[in-house]
């Protein structure tokens, strides 16, 4: 801050603010009606403003990953994304009629909400036991043949052959270059061990396929025991907290309320699961949070004002130039992105913390200069030259850290630096624009007679400037012991300060009551962890190499441990073409020989040879064939079909662990055509993973450029080396201390946290910045500058921690966790500024003292 010296001219600015302050104090009204049009305008404009619980919104916007999951979900509309319904009673046939009058309601919404309902796999089942000989595996036809060959021989000509059945057939394979389709599309199933005569064998091979088909044994999907059921409805969209999802799940909602499932059973409960639910329910309690935050922030930010002045009315003045700050900041997210994302939907909180530092500091000056006995005019124009340069550059270096944000390609960074950027400067200009004119409005309706209360100036601030100018060595050789001691946790830290397990950045309602609870019951009714992943081949040929490349990079990178089960149309037609062929040739020859042998067989051979013969019908299947959902399934918005690749994973793999992600997406992103061109896809998994690598590789440019804006405003603020330093060493060491507090208490850094740290440098370095000023107007008396400023600067700290502070009430847990580093920053750099730097400058200055008492002797002599 500056003070006016005697024969010194002030700067430009500095007699420009004066004037302005001095009209803006003769016509208050003018100046508070344009104020409070801007007010309405940007309040106005950002109420429109939307937030976006969609992760692929945060990624940046020439991302290869989010351009191919943008193409794979443009053209497979169809059954993108899931809404699963889990009915749960312990009465199974009150489960099935609520299922079906829920089902023949959820068929008859709109097609632009629904793409399929199904309650179960019943016409797929009758389809696949009605070409049950055509899912049999090439080999096991090939032994059937080769079996009921040898028998024919040793009965009619009494024959019989040394060689197994087996190897011939593993022979046959070989020569013709086949490997069993089986190893590519089918789960790793055990083996069930085949006994019995020749037609039994026949029978248990054919139908070993039909029973890797057929997992839920009904037409329902439900689990064993039958206590809980499931209704997959399939809609377009992402799945991802877009808000085309919002109308199905309400719609949804509304119609279990109208069945009433206690009228079926009165302990029936149900529950929403699935792709949409489970985003949804996390935008949900991320929009439910920013309102607790924003509300709860008001209220104890308020609270501090009131504590601080001694006084409501200056809530008046502050709060308008927080309320301007905050409604200019969000009607440029209006303007510029038209929406909040999952990082900056709680900036309010954070801009009117901050922000409020500055209307606070003009506030307190003047009313320190008012008790003094300055004039009302004298006072305001005096005060906005007294802090303008410190308030200035404090919001220039907190703005500057925001903007650095900007550098990133990760849009949920980008969009919130400049909304907090934008912020912080508005905060700025309001205070200096509004805050004259506002307190001129007010003190026309105060008696001449009523004094005005100077603020509240700590006796801490007093036992403080004690303290630093009286053990400064003490002080320091506390601090650094406590930075050295932290060393090793830091080390261990920044080596990976990385958060991977993204349970810990969910909504914790959602996990124990919620979508999150209800879908890992619906993982338990469909064997699975979540919906397989898509990949869109270009077209049906090419299907079955991407099927194969996706096996070959599963066993290239990790021996073949992730990948499951890969499904293309082609396992659910019998084969490929070149296979299918084979098989009706062999399945032709097994009819000759069945009709051979039929004469002389008696019994249940007999019995078995006539239900197990393969029919003349049998034929190469075609999209015709295929039960409607199951061609849905594999059919393009644009109507082509065939080239939807499934990969379903290992469902030990915890799709909540950034590690695993890395893994999918290494897998699936690596899949190429035949022409070399990334195969799109449109797995969460690989989202999730870009982030990831987006925020690790922007995390370095970003941190460098923030330290670089702050080094810049020290060195304008300061315009002395020393001075730079001494502020820089504070800022380093609170940076230090933070990152140990956050190694301690293992915060570690995620998509919506790791904004904290570029913070941390613009907005604690205001406070050394504050004090350095204050030390060098007053000519280096050190504790008259701790005694002015330190009770300002821990007030404004206090509403800054309130609006971190309040972030750790949220029930996301990423909030949480933003909450949690930035109240690690602010409570170092306050330290810092407060103990550090005070009782390094009082080191210095003893030591000065003593080299100049050291001269002085020498040059009497």
């Amino acid at each position: 801050m500056v003070t006016k010296h005697p024969g010194k001219r002030e700067p430009r600015l500095d007699r420009w603010l004066a004037r302005y302050s001095a009209w803006a104090a003769r016509r208050p009204w003018r100046v508070l009606a344009c104020a409070f049009v801007v007010l309405a305008a940007s309040w106005g404009t950002a109420s429109r403003l939307q937030v976006k619980g969609d992760f692929v919104s945060l990624l940046p916007t020439e991302s290869g990953t989010a351009q191919r999951f943008r193409a794979a979900l443009e053209r497979k509309v169809a059954g993108a994304s899931t809404l699963v319904v889990v009915v749960e009673s312990p009465d199974s046939s009150a489960n099935e009629r609520f299922v079906e009058r829920l089902v023949s309601e959820l068929r008859a919404l709109p097609k632009g909400l629904v793409t399929s309902v199904q309650k179960g796999a019943g016409p797929e089942r009758r389809y696949f036991y009605d070409q049950r000989w055509l899912f049999a595996s090439e080999r096991d036809l090939r032994l059937v043949r080769c079996e009921l060959s040898q028998e024919r021989e040793r009965s009619t000509l009494g024959l019989g052959l040394d060689e197994p059945c087996a190897e011939l057939v593993d022979d046959e394979l070989r020569e013709l270059g086949a490997t069993s389709e089986q190893a590519l599309s089918a789960p790793k199933a055990p083996q069930i061990p085949e006994s019995g005569s020749t037609f039994s064998r026949l029978r248990q091979r054919v139908e070993r396929e039909l029973r890797e088909q057929d997992r839920f044994k009904s037409d329902y999907f439900r689990n064993p025991s039958g206590n809980r059921y499931a209704v997959l409805v399939r809609a377009a969209g992402a799945g991802m907290g877009d808000f085309g999802s919002d109308e199905l799940l309400h719609r949804a909602t509304e119609l279990v309320t109208a069945l009433n499932p206690g009228q079926f059973q009165p302990a029936m409960t149900v529950g929403f699961a699935g792709d949409i639910p489970n985003a949804l329910a996390e935008r949900k309690s991320l929009i439910a949070d920013i309102a607790l935050v924003s509300g709860l922030a008001l209220l104890l930010i308020l609270a501090v004002l009131i504590g601080y002045f001694r006084s409501a009315l200056p809530l008046l003045h502050v709060g308008l130039s927080a309320a301007l700050g905050c409604g200019i900041a969000f009607a440029t997210a209006k303007l510029a992105f038209g929406h909040l994302n999952m990082a900056s939907g709680f900036l309010g909180s954070i801009i009117a913390g901050n922000g409020i530092n500055i209307p606070m500091i003009y506030v307190a000056r003047y009313r320190e200069l008012r008790a003094q006995g300055e004039p009302l005019e004298g006072a305001l124009c005096r005060a906005a030259v007294d802090c303008r340069r410190g308030t200035w550059l404090g919001a220039v270096a907190a703005a500057g850290a925001y903007l650095s944000l900007g550098v990133t390609s990760f849009r949920g960074f980008s969009e919130f630096g400049l909304i907090g950027g934008a912020g912080s400067l508005a905060c700025w200009f309001a205070a200096f624009g509004a805050c004259p004119a506002a307190i001129a409005a007010l003190a026309r309706f105060e008696r001449e007679s009523t004094p005005v209360s100077r603020s509240r100036s700590p006796r801490a601030a007093a036992a403080l400037a004690r303290l630093v100018t009286r053990r400064p060595a003490l002080v320091l050789v506390v601090v650094a012991s406590l930075a050295v001691a932290l060393g090793p946790a830091i080390h261990g830290y920044i080596s990976d300060p990385w958060e991977y397990d993204f349970g810990k950045l969910r909504s914790k309602s959602s996990a124990h009551a919620g979508a999150g609870h209800a879908s890992v019951k619906a993982d338990e009714i469909f064997g699975t962890r979540g919906a397989p992943d898509l990949l869109l081949a270009s077209d049906m040929a090419h299907a079955a190499h991407v099927a194969d490349a996706v096996v070959a990079r599963d066993r290239a990178l990790f021996g073949g441990k992730l990948v499951q089960r890969v499904t293309t149309v082609y396992d659910y037609l019998g084969g490929r073409p070149e296979v299918v062929r084979r098989k009706l040739e062999v399945l032709s020859d097994i009819r000759a020989e069945l009709d051979r042998a039929l004469p002389r067989l008696r019994g249940p051979d007999l019995e078995l040879a006539r239900e197990m013969r393969p029919p003349e019908r049998l034929r190469p299947l075609t999209a015709a064939d295929l039960p409607a959902l199951l061609r849905e399934r594999f059919t393009e918005a644009d109507g082509r079909f065939g080239t939807s690749v499934f990969v379903e994973l290992d469902p030990t793999l915890s799709r909540s662990r950034g590690e695993q992600l890395l893994k999918i997406a290494d897998l699936l992103e690596g899949v190429r055509e035949p022409n070399g061109q990334v195969v799109p896809n449109a797995s969460r998994a690989t989202v999730f993973a870009e982030m990831i690598r987006s925020m690790t590789r922007d995390a370095p440019r970003t941190i460098g450029v923030a330290f670089g804006v702050v080094v810049m405003v020290s060195i304008l603020a300061t315009g002395s080396p020393s001075a730079v330093f001494g502020v820089l060493c504070s800022l380093l060491l609170g940076v230090w201390l933070t990152l140990g507090a956050a190694a301690c208490f293992d915060v570690r850094l995620n998509f919506l946290n790791f904004v904290a740290l570029p913070l941390t440098f613009g907005i604690g370095v205001e406070y050394a910045i504050n004090l350095m000023d204050r030390f060098r107007a007053l000519r280096g008396d050190l504790s008259t500058s701790i005694k002015s400023v330190g009770g300002a600067i821990t007030a404004c700290s206090m509403t800054t921690l309130l609006g971190y502070g309040t972030l750790l009430a949220g029930d996301n847990l990423a909030l949480q966790s933003f909450g949690k580093y930035a109240v690690f920053g602010e409570l170092s750099c306050l330290f810092t500024a407060l103990f550090v730097l005070p009782a390094g400058l009082q080191l210095l200055r003893q030591r000065r003292a003593r080299g100049a008492a050291r001269e002085a002797p020498s040059s009497a002599s």
